[in-house]
């Protein structure tokens, strides 16, 4: 009888003490998983800063594109049916407002895509399954503003 007692007071402090040391490390991992980083969501608005062309289909010496400026306005880039007029950020999207014009209609919108890669040349969006691989320039010429 005494030695069922000493073994249960050993199981017994050995389970509280495993207890309490997975509850000490589950309580830490919970607040390291709540804090958000802030610091990665805080560089992608600066790297997407400027002018980002890519290649038009089935064209070698054509792109198209758009102009991201700090104040958050953006602007299409040798596109006239497509004019941007702003754009933001958020969960590692971007979301780029605009107008669409076609035949005898305009209609507004906002197109979110994932941001695969940014960095201070190049700019991998994806949407639906597609990516759209951009190159950072500074060509201007063919910048087209939205008359809002």
């Amino acid at each position: 009888m005494e030695i069922s007692i000493r073994v249960f007071s050993i199981v017994y402090s050995l389970s509280i003490i495993l207890l309490y040391g997975c509850n000490t490390h589950s309580e830490k991992n919970e607040s390291q998983l709540e804090q958000p980083n802030s610091d990665a969501e805080n560089r992608i608005p600066d790297q997407l800063i400027g002018n980002w062309i890519k290649p038009i289909d089935g064209s070698q010496n054509e792109y198209d594109g758009f102009q991201l400026n700090n104040d958050h306005s953006a602007y299409s880039i040798n596109m006239h049916t497509l004019l941007y007029k702003k754009w933001s950020t958020f969960n590692n999207s971007i979301v780029l407002t605009g107008k669409s014009i076609g035949n005898k209609t305009t209609s507004e919108f906002d197109d979110t895509l994932k941001i695969v890669l940014a960095n201070s040349t190049d700019l991998i969006l994806a949407k639906d399954n597609v990516q759209f691989k951009y190159k950072k320039t500074t060509e201007t010429k063919n910048i087209i503003k939205s008359e809002n």
